[in-house]
């Protein structure tokens, strides 16, 4: 039933951000080449510059570090050249800006973090992830997702 669930998800995503042009959030899994032989993703931590291997927990929506099991705020698939955020694995490109102490966090222009949730919006798409739940509004479709512990 999840499985089902993440595929439609990965379907609507793709739908409806990738054909109207947007700057993008989108599922890692969008495959951006139909090559048949599938190049292996090259990850590194965003604010480090490292290569790291990333592991993503789908029972706690997370990606950590293999190495030091650190869980990923952002990290870059340099394959792609899109930037992930490390809680439900989202193409976050066009929303991050670099501080003062070059570390990169939210746009607070696009993107609304509180304690428990973020908030995206798009234009007319509008995206929250809160706890355990994704939800996606656009101006003709509702979805709402939970992911539920194995």
């Amino acid at each position: 039933m999840i499985k089902a669930g993440i595929f439609l998800f990965v379907i609507f995503i793709v739908v409806a951000f990738a054909v109207q042009g947007s700057a993008g959030i989108l599922p890692r899994a969008q495959a951006n080449n139909l090559d048949t032989v599938p190049e292996r993703a090259v990850y590194k931590d965003l604010n480090t510059g490292r290569v790291i291997q990333v592991f993503y927990n789908r029972r706690d929506m997370r990606a950590y570090n293999i190495r030091t099991k650190d869980p990923l705020q952002f990290y870059v698939n340099t394959t792609t050249g899109d930037t992930l955020y490390g809680r439900g694995e989202l193409v976050v490109n066009g929303y991050l800006v670099k501080g003062p102490d070059g570390r990169y966090t939210w746009d607070t222009d696009k993107v609304d973090v509180r304690e428990e949730e973020i908030k995206i919006k798009d234009g007319n798409k509008k995206i929250v992830i809160e706890d355990d739940k994704m939800k996606i509004k656009d101006t003709d479709m509702k979805m709402k997702m939970k992911v539920k512990g194995e």
